[in-house]
């Protein structure tokens, strides 16, 4: 009795066929639009073909065939246009929320480190730019305090008036 192939063979096949990196939304926009434009012409050609070949066998007229032809081919090109306008509108889409994604994640990393600086009691930079404005300022004032002589100075001074 000849033994029967267990379909488990082929999904152990299957389980260890090496895997592909996930592709992102840019990527797969790009590799449906190749596919169609793949498709759309292989169907052209297809048509041609079979124009051809009706042409050969009803003895029909290579005028008809051409106007034929370029109707099909008119329609292909709106069909092109189309798709390559909902390919640009889909990835213009795309890089919108990408923006909005970046800007979101931008400010849970902000946050996030500015949580880290102040459990360890490190101060942010906007923290030290208000510091250096507070130190500056008082730097200032005091630069423009009148100036006291110290004791010493003065003894000296009254002491070369008696003089």
């Amino acid at each position: 009795m000849a033994a029967k192939k267990s379909s488990t063979s082929k999904k152990k096949t299957a389980k260890n066929a090496p895997r592909r990196a996930p592709k992102g939304r840019t990527e797969a926009f790009s590799d449906r639009w190749h596919a169609t434009v793949e498709a759309l012409s292989r169907a052209e050609c297809e048509i041609q073909k079979q124009l051809g070949a009706l042409l050969s066998r009803k003895k029909l007229g290579a005028k008809d065939v051409s106007d034929t032809l370029k109707q099909v081919g008119a329609g292909l090109e709106r069909q092109r246009k189309q798709a390559l306008a909902d390919f640009e509108a889909g990835v213009k889409k795309l890089r919108k929320q990408v923006a909005k994604e970046q800007s979101a994640v931008q400010k849970t990393v902000d946050d996030a480190v500015q949580r880290t600086l102040s459990k360890f009691n490190i101060p942010s930079r906007t923290e030290v730019a208000e510091l250096t404005r507070k130190v500056n300022r008082l730097s200032k004032q005091i630069d423009a305090l009148p100036r006291r002589t110290s004791p010493a100075t003065t003894r000296k001074t009254r002491r070369s008036a008696q003089s």
